[in-house]
């Protein structure tokens, strides 16, 4: 689980040298042990890669046959002949530096198949929980129940005002309602 923090000034050691805090979870992708590999794609005869993908690139789905052989529904590509995608869509770096190419290669992260897991559905919610340096609960501040989608950005944010005494913020995605079901995944801020 990632997640983005914004606050006026950043966490410094125990304490906390700011009064409030935003925080953002945008999208979840289920992270798995991977294997980073290299493969060449070619355009079909349609002039595309085929590829359908999420806002983080993972591809979803092949529009068509041509690179069948190299890449698999759950790839994620990282970048195009060496340059990262950070957080943009494949599509804009593909339009801006390689619309001429007919073949690029892309490199991808792949779960490793003694990793997978079952992928998550449902509903989920999250829980911002303010620590005390000793790791005990200051205060706790569940999110809204929502369907868990791979394929789109939605989320949870919370602006909180941090009482004295926080160490650092927990996020932790859960899959149901049940505070007893152990968490699907957690971040420490």
């Amino acid at each position: 689980l990632a997640c983005r923090c914004y606050s006026p000034t950043k966490f410094s050691g125990v304490h906390m040298d700011t009064d409030v805090l935003f925080l953002k979870i945008e999208r979840l992708r289920r992270l798995y042990r991977s294997e980073i590999l290299t493969v060449p794609v070619e355009r079909g005869d349609n002039g595309t890669f085929g590829l359908g993908l999420s806002d983080d690139n993972e591809v979803l789905r092949l529009h068509h046959d041509a690179n069948a052989q190299v890449i698999e529904p759950g790839d994620q590509v990282i970048s195009v002949e060496g340059v990262p995608l950070g957080r943009g869509p494949l599509s804009r770096l593909l339009a801006e530096r390689f619309a001429e190419r007919q073949a690029v290669t892309l490199t991808l992260s792949r779960a490793e198949p003694s990793t997978s897991t079952a992928p998550l559905t449902g509903d989920v919610f999250a829980t911002l929980k303010l620590l005390r340096a000793d790791g005990s609960l200051l205060q706790e501040y569940p999110s809204d129940l929502w369907r868990f989608r791979p394929d789109a950005a939605w989320g949870a944010c919370w602006t909180v005002r941090v009482p004295r005494g926080v160490a650092c913020a927990s996020l932790q995605l859960q899959r149901s309602l049940l505070f007893t079901d152990p968490p699907v995944g957690s971040a420490v801020l």
